[in-house]
Parts: C-alpha cells; structure tokens; sequence
C-alpha cells in the first residue's frame, strides 16, 4: 500500500519540501480563519505568522519523515509488510519532530512568554496536522484499494483471453486429413504381400504422423516440424512413386527455433493434392526452404505443379494458419502466394512469437 504520494516523492526532496510547505501553510492559514470565524477577534500579525512558522516546520518535517520511510531500503521493507502501522509510526515521530523543531526555531523570532501565552494555537496545528495525516492516509488507502482492484481486474481479463486464446487454438488446430488414414492404411495392405519392409516402414510412419497430431503443444522446433513434414511426404510417396520428388533446405541456425506445429505439413499437403492434380507433367518436385531474413523466419513451399489461380479460395488448412499465426503473432507476420518466378507459397514470421 502506498504512503503519502510515494510517487512523488521518489528521488525528489525538492518536492517533498514544496509538498510539505504547501501543507502546512494550509493547515496555518485554516487555523487562522477557524480562530477568527470562532472567537470574533481578528488574529494578529505575530500570533499568525507564529502559527504559519509552527505549521509549516511540523508539516514539512512530517512529509520528510515518510519520504524517508520510504527512501531507504530498511524502512521500504518494513512499510511493505507493515503499511498502516509504518504510516503512523513515521507520522508520529514527524509530528513530533515538526513540534519540537518548530518551537524551538521559533524561539529565534519570538520570545518564550509569547509563545507559551500561545499554547492553544500550537495545540491546534497539532490537531491540524494529524487531521491532515488521517485525511491523506484514508485518501491513499481508497486509491491503493481501487488501484489492486483494477490489477486485479486486468490480470483476470488477461487470462480469460489467454484461456479463449488456447481454446480456439485448440478448436482450429489443424488436423491431417482423414483421407491420408484411409489411402495409406490401403497402400500399407497392398504392401504387405509384395515389400513388408516398406509397409513396416510406412505403418511406423503413419503411426509418428498421428502421435504428433495428437499432441497438446502448440510450438515445436524446425527440425521436428520438417522431420514430421518428410514422414508426411514419404507415406506419400509410397502412394504415388516416382511422380512425387522433394527437396528440403533449412538454414542450420534456425533448426531449434520454435515456431507453431502444424505450419509447414498443411503446405506441402496443399501442394500434393492441388500441384498433382493440375500438373502438365506426369509428376511433380516440392522444394521446402526455411531461411533467415533479418529478425525474421521465412517458410517457403514451392512445387511444379499447376499454377494458383487467379482468385485464390483459401481452404481450411490455409485458413487456419492464418488464424494461429494471427493469435502467436498478432499483425506481424505475413502469407504469400505466388506463380512467378516459380509458383510458391510463403510464410514470413517473426522470430520471437507475442505471448498469449
């Protein structure tokens, strides 16, 4: 809980001075017009500027006592775990230092007799003064209450939108398609009287396919999102031999850099079944390149098959990258998709994702 403006008073004794002499010559200037409104006898001109000596000395001793609570780091300590009791024990010994020092600097200008003749006035800056101390105490207390409660309040907004943040990811999450299950589980049956080797191989392919779609992480390596790429491409390859080629190249720096699972295989999916399908070869090369731009990670796909056309209709695949790469990287990142100089689809993303 924070004491008297602590904001102000950090580093900065020139304000905890000015602070202190603007309260206390409210505080005199109050008890001027309360013994005048109350007693009917205009006060006279030593006896105010007594009582404006007197209250400016106790109330700038005062703020200096609390800033010095909260300056030095044994007292910081103790006012962080102990605020109300810290506020008025600084309060109290500022009071009482205020008083002393004022009474005593006061003797340099007015004699004893006269300012003992003046108990009453000094009783009341005294008044004054804890009025003065209760009043900011309360008022500091209000606004460190709200203050927690808008904290409070940010941090539970905060993570409600991280939460519906996971949990779209989560819904959007892209998924291999059903059909890859279906032709590969059929191609694995057709091996197994003619290489059972190479079923084996396929089946065990599959098999880390559908482990790493299954999983909850939403990040994973370069590395391992091309390994899980070539199983992709290899179980396709099995389907459709020599008419599928591929190529992969990946700057060695960027291999353990994390980015979100799931990128670059809905790609190369893309390719397959679009660039086989309006090839004018009777096969196809898909070449995927991974490289640094400045701060950036650039994913590149290319294939030899047909070209996009004109007016290109995103499919869910493309559609939730889009939507994952907005919820990591807020504005800053960018897809492209391109037939010249060779047909290509790119993902441009930085290298250090937003936090959700």
């Amino acid at each position: 809980m924070p004491l008297i403006p602590q904001q102000h008073f950090e580093g900065d004794w020139r304000y905890v001075n000015l602070y202190g002499l603007l309260l206390g010559l409210l505080v005199g200037h109050s008890i001027i017009l309360f013994n005048t409104l109350f007693t009917g006898n205009p006060i006279q001109l030593p006896e105010a500027a007594l009582v404006l000596w007197v209250s400016t000395c106790v109330l700038c001793t005062l703020a200096n006592s609390l800033a010095l609570s909260i300056s030095l780091p044994t007292f910081a300590t103790y006012v962080h775990q102990q605020p109300i009791l810290a506020f008025y024990v600084f309060s109290g010994i500022g009071l009482l230092l205020g008083t002393i020092l004022g009474v005593l600097s006061a003797t340099l200008f007015f004699p004893m007799a006269f300012i003992a003749a003046h108990k009453a006035l000094l009783f009341l800056i005294l008044l004054a003064s804890i009025a003065v101390c209760m009043g900011i105490q309360l008022y500091e207390w209000q606004a460190a209450r709200n203050h927690q409660k808008q904290i409070k309040q940010e941090v539970e907004v905060l993570k409600l939108d991280r939460l519906t943040k996971q949990a779209q990811l989560k819904a959007i999450q892209t998924k291999i398609n059903p059909h890859l299950l279906y032709n590969a589980l059929n191609s694995i049956a057709g091996l197994i009287q003619l290489d059972r080797s190479k079923a084996e191989d396929m089946t065990i392919r599959l098999a880390q396919l559908y482990r790493y779609d299954v999983k909850d992480d939403q990040w994973i390596t370069i590395q391992e999102e091309l390994h899980i790429a070539k199983n992709y491409l290899e179980i396709e390859h099995v389907r459709f031999g020599d008419l599928l080629n591929y190529e992969f190249t990946c700057d060695a720096d960027l291999l353990k850099v994390t980015i979100p699972r799931f990128l670059v295989q809905p790609l190369i999916e893309n390719a397959v079944k679009h660039g086989l399908a309006g090839a004018q070869e009777p096969q196809i090369t898909i070449q995927v390149q991974i490289s640094r731009q400045e701060e950036k990670i650039r994913i590149e796909v290319f294939d030899t098959g047909g070209k996009f056309p004109a007016k290109i209709t995103a499919g869910y695949g493309l559609r939730s990258i889009n939507t994952r790469l907005g919820i990591h990287y807020g504005s800053d990142y960018a897809i492209k998709v391109a037939n010249q100089p060779q047909k290509c689809i790119s993902l441009l993303l930085p290298l250090s994702p937003l936090s959700i």
